[in-house]
Order: C-alpha cells, then structure tokens, then sequence
C-alpha cells in the first residue's frame, strides 16, 4: 500500500512538475515569460480558458478555418498582463480549435516587449498579441493586436477561406 501511495506522488508530482512555467516579476507583476504553450498558459490563467469556452464564433467562418488543410505554423506573441491578449488569444484558440494542420508555437513577452532571444526584433513585433500565420517559410499574413473584422474572418481573409 505505502509503494502504492509513493508511485501515485512521483507520478502526480511529475505531472505537476511538467506545468511549471518560466514566471518573472516585475514592477510586482508575476508573469509568463518566454516559449510557453496553451496548457501552461490556461493552467496559470484559467480565466484565459473560461474565456475561450464562451466565445461563441460565426459557425460558417469556423467551418471554413476547420476544413483548411494545409499545414500552417502560427506564431503567437502575448503578452499575459495585456488586455487584448487576454481578450483575443482565447478567442483565437477557439477558432481554430480541432484542427490538426495549425501549429502554434506561443511566446510570452514582459511589458517592454522583449524576450531572451532575437525573435521580437526577427518578426518586429511592436504590439501584442500578435499571431503570424506561416507556410513553408514564408508569412501569409498576420493579425496585431486585435482584430479588423472578427478573429475567425481576419484568419478566413488570410488563409484566404472567403466563400
């Protein structure tokens, strides 16, 4: 029973430890920094999820963003004290739920925008969120901030979905 109770500990203490973000504080603001993903994000934010769960997106741009087959990286630079990350990337997520050919690789940026890398000076990024939306190397467009129209029609425009 004791071996039992030691193998349930490492094993939630492993899945717990793989959910620890890279958190900074600044100016006595805790926040996400660096390459993070959606789970570590919703995990230290789950108000960010519950905002996905009631975005209600148009049902017939959903069905176009769903459908598109074509494999896509998706860059996403946020920032988690940013209004309009919190707003937007939620929305964003929903939108492209279920689909498989969208990969995102998420960038948590501190408030004067900066990261430890090159990659805000690489895709000059001067507000966030900004997604940037590439295929095989080259960038298809990108949505800053917030959107022009709504998250799901600025992706249907730059995937090009419109029907």
């Amino acid at each position: 029973m004791t071996r039992r109770i030691l193998i349930s500990l490492i094993f939630l203490f492993s899945c717990t430890a793989q959910m620890t973000s890279k958190k900074i504080t600044k100016n006595n603001t805790e926040l996400l920094y660096g390459q993070i993903n959606k789970e570590q994000l919703y995990f230290d934010y789950p108000v960010w999820l519950e905002q996905e769960n009631v975005y209600k997106p148009n049902e017939e741009e959903l069905k176009n963003i769903q459908g598109y087959d074509k494999d896509i990286n998706i860059y996403i630079f946020l920032g988690t004290w940013c209004g309009d990350s919190r707003r937007n990337v939620p929305k964003f997520f929903k939108a492209i739920k279920g689909n498989s050919h969208f990969k995102t690789i998420l960038w948590a940026v501190d408030r004067k925008k900066k990261l430890d890398n090159d990659l805000i000076e690489k895709y000059n990024i001067k507000r966030v969120p900004t997604f940037i939306f590439e295929k095989d190397g080259v960038e298809l467009g990108r949505i800053i901030e917030n959107p022009k129209k709504t998250i799901e029609a600025d992706i249907q425009d730059i995937l090009l979905l419109k029907k």
